[in-house]
């Protein structure tokens, strides 16, 4: 029983780590287009843009995952600019 968790341990567990990350990339090129246009314009960093994502990240949530209630986003979201430096932090 062993050799069969262990496998099925060994199997599993890198496509979870294949489904987290697409899922990741997935959000970063999903924040990168929303955020592009706000970039160029140099409405981020700003208060506006700060208290809008400050609200969306404090939303209360009533999802069911799994059997497991989610009641709240625990995400942290930066965004950098063309050189890699970070122009906003939540």
């Amino acid at each position: 029983s062993f050799w069969i968790i262990n496998t099925l341990q060994q199997q599993i567990k890198p496509s979870m780590r294949q489904v987290v990350e697409e899922t990741l990339v997935d959000n970063a090129y999903i924040i990168a287009g929303l955020v592009a246009d706000d970039m160029v314009t140099g409405r981020i960093p700003s208060r506006e843009f700060s208290n809008t994502m400050q609200a969306t990240l404090a939303q209360v949530l009533n999802a069911n995952i799994s059997n497991m209630p989610k009641n709240r986003i625990r995400q942290h979201v930066y965004i950098t600019d063309a050189q890699g430096m970070v122009v906003y932090d939540s």
